[in-house]
């Protein structure tokens, strides 16, 4: 770790350099110091001077054997004029994990249009205290920046968060797969612009808290997402159960809005959505059994559900009835109290 210490230390270079822990921003960078170099870590603070997104890449296009980039700052990052038609395009085929903790979302696109990092396995992409505004006008450039960065990219991890959203995915051949969790004051503008990311990760797990998102906007947008195989639903879902799983009727066979839903779990349960809950349980039995090889199958065979209060037996008979009829070769009924 070095901090504090004159950038002349290294004027004579530094072949056998290979980590590199910085807590500053050094106004020169030899090219002799980073052609080395396998893991660079930058930290930083509001009151140390962060580099602008072209110093950035720079330092990142000297740096031909990197395997792991992590940047901490909770100073700005500035963004000036076109990087890649400054100093190009950072290349970095040894690069395995890239971290960014930033402040300024807007930074995100300008970085990630500028390196290009075909086997990078991990990302870590945080804004700690973004706007909601901003972080839903920059999101969208975000995702796509990111998607040209890794288009070639057989594995990956991803974690993308702010206060408003955290994402985690991870994509193997085995077991492909992407995590959505929405939280608070979440805008379903967040949640549309992360669509985008089904085309790298067809199977997705949504967890979802209903409390503060507009129930008609994410049930449109999650019905145009039908790679959803788990979904989380906390809060005030009844808002979502008839929207979501209500099977539709055409020519005879069953269509669903989630056609590849396997697993529903339903946190603090209001008590007056349990009959729906109930009813359309016998619908998806109903449309198993009329299935036969024709229409889309239901593949639905797990259902958790939590109500708020242990008390409600009375109440909470009918469904569980019904998820005991459905157990099976079809269906695995559970519910808490």
């Amino acid at each position: 770790m070095l901090e504090g210490v004159s950038i002349n230390l290294f004027s004579g270079g530094a072949d056998h350099l290979r980590h590199l822990d910085l807590s500053f921003f050094p106004i020169f960078w030899s090219s002799r110091l980073l052609s080395q170099l396998e893991t660079l870590t930058i930290m930083g603070s509001p009151t140390v001077p962060g580099p602008s997104t072209s110093e950035l890449t720079y330092i990142l296009r000297q740096c031909p054997r990197l395997y792991e980039f992590v940047m901490t700052t909770s100073g700005e990052i500035r963004v000036l004029g076109d990087t890649r038609s400054e100093v190009g395009i950072a290349h970095l085929p040894a690069l395995e994990s890239f971290t960014l903790h930033l402040q300024n979302p807007e930074a995100f696109n300008r970085i990630l249009s500028s390196v290009r990092i075909p086997g990078c396995t991990t990302f870590s992409l945080e804004c700690s205290r973004a706007t909601r505004n901003i972080f839903s006008n920059e999101i969208s450039h975000i995702t796509t920046a990111l998607l040209s960065a890794i288009r070639s990219t057989p594995d990956i991890s991803l974690t993308l968060s702010s206060s408003h959203l955290n994402l985690f995915g991870r994509y193997t051949e085995d077991d492909p797969t992407i995590e959505i969790s929405l939280i608070g004051d979440s805008p379903w503008e967040i949640l549309a612009s992360l669509i985008e990311l089904s085309v790298l990760w067809p199977p997705i797990n949504a967890y979802i808290c209903c409390n503060e998102l507009p129930s008609l906007q994410v049930a449109d947008l999650l019905r145009r997402t039908p790679y959803i195989t788990e979904l989380h639903l906390t809060g005030n879902s009844d808002r979502y159960i008839a929207q979501l799983l209500q099977p539709t009727l055409n020519n005879g066979k069953y269509e669903w809005v989630l056609p590849n839903l396997g697993k529903l779990w339903l946190e603090d349960c209001p008590e007056n959505s349990l009959s729906l809950l109930t009813a359309l349980v016998e619908r998806r039995r109903e449309g198993i059994e009329m299935d036969q090889g024709e229409g889309v199958r239901s593949r639905l065979d797990k259902v958790h559900v939590a109500v708020p209060y242990c008390g409600r037996n009375q109440e909470m008979r009918p469904l569980y009835s019904a998820l005991r009829m459905l157990k099976g070769e079809h269906w695995d009924g559970d519910m808490m109290g």
